[in-house]
C-alpha cells in the first residue's frame, strides 16, 4: 500500500533567484547581497544558480 502524498514531500530543497523572492517578497539585490555573504546558501549546476529553501526560511524566521 502506498503511503499517502503529504505537503512536507512536494517541498522543493532548492528554488532560483525568481522563485526565492516570490517566496520570500525579497528583491533580487537583497537576494545576491545574502548569497554573496554567504548567508543564504546557494549551489550552482552549471550556469544555474539555485537557492537552498531551508536556508531562506532560516534568514525569514530570524527577521
Amino acid at each position: 500500500m502506498l503511503e499517502p502524498i503529504t505537503r512536507t514531500m512536494l517541498e522543493p530543497i532548492t528554488t532560483t533567484i525568481s522563485g526565492a523572492q516570490a517566496m520570500s517578497g525579497l528583491g533580487r539585490t537583497k537576494l545576491w547581497e545574502l548569497a554573496g555573504t554567504g548567508e543564504l546558501e546557494t549551489v550552482r549546476v552549471g550556469r544555474r544558480v539555485l537557492v537552498n529553501v531551508a536556508s531562506l526560511k532560516r534568514i525569514l524566521q530570524a527577521a
